[in-house]
């Protein structure tokens, strides 16, 4: 009797198409294109055809998308928006909804990073929510996304003519306003390396302000001002932890603050999802 011989599991799992060879078949199998790495008018990696009419100017260094990644963090959210967390949690419950929420962008820019270097579109971050999810979900998101930054905008511009009126009223809130609207509005007509400069630069004095902040703080609790050492002289119970929202239960409102801090905190990290928008228009290296 002639047995016929089963194939060898080993070659039957070559010809299995692995996980990569499908997501690439099926991005490619996509009607938006797939942008070059090459620089200026380079041909297309995926389809015919050429990126000229397309492909933006590649000009973002590693140290400008750090930069706009960090700035981004680092603003109304931070140095004005922090108050209500540490009046309503206090400081270890404002700190540990900062970990929280911190811990989650984290993965969640990680994500981001994969999708944006496989797939380099020139486009916003909605356009993977198109392709992974669904046309209805991208076209939402993609309307969110822009009210968010629509509001975030308006109130930094704000916050910014409030700031600079707790040192001299002599200018009207509304002439700041419109100062500032002007300086951001231009920055955004230059070519990207002049508003990646510009983004480094800003970022960088954020980042020399905080530093400078927490030196400043430090001296004057141990005694650099006038005043002597501060210490612990300002400690009230709970301590470390706020008296949260008004509720019949003590631990419900500390609760119910931390919680409220979240909503804060989550405003504070705003801005770091601006790394993959700029995958389209950074420098392939």
């Amino acid at each position: 009797m002639n047995l016929i011989s089963s194939p060898d599991s080993s070659s039957s799992e070559n010809t299995k198409p692995s996980v990569s060879k499908k997501l690439e078949d099926y991005v490619s199998s996509e009607t938006l294109p797939i942008y070059s790495h090459s620089g200026d008018n380079a041909p297309c990696e995926k389809g015919e055809g050429d990126c000229r009419e397309t492909e933006v100017k590649r000009a973002l260094k590693p140290r400008h998308i750090s930069m706009i990644a960090l700035g981004g963090t680092i603003g109304t959210g931070l140095f004005v928006g922090i108050a209500s967390p540490l009046s309503e949690s206090g400081p270890v419950g404002a700190l540990i909804a900062y970990i929280f929420i911190g811990s989650i962008v984290y993965f969640v820019t990680q994500s981001l990073g994969e999708m944006a270097t496989f797939i380099p579109v020139t486009s916003s971050i909605t356009v993977f929510s198109k392709r992974f999810l669904s046309p209805a979900f991208g076209v939402a998101n993609g309307y969110m996304y822009w009210f968010n930054w629509a509001i975030t905008y308006a109130v930094e511009i704000a916050v910014v003519g409030q700031v600079i009126q707790y040192w001299t009223d002599a200018v009207p809130l509304a002439a700041w306003i419109a100062i500032f609207w002007v300086l951001v509005t231009l920055a955004n007509f230059f070519p990207v390396k002049f508003y990646g400069e510009v983004e480094f630069w800003v970022a960088s004095v954020k980042v020399i302000a905080i530093v400078g902040y927490l030196i400043y703080a430090l001296v004057i609790v141990c005694g650099g001002s006038h005043q002597g050492p501060i210490g612990f002289r300002y400690w009230r119970n709970p301590g470390p932890w706020g008296p949260g929202i008004i509720s019949k239960d003590v631990n419900e409102g500390r609760f119910l603050g931390w919680v409220s801090s979240l909503i804060n905190a989550a405003f504070t990290y705003q801005g770091t999802e601006l790394v993959g928008i700029t995958a389209g228009e950074a420098v392939n290296r």
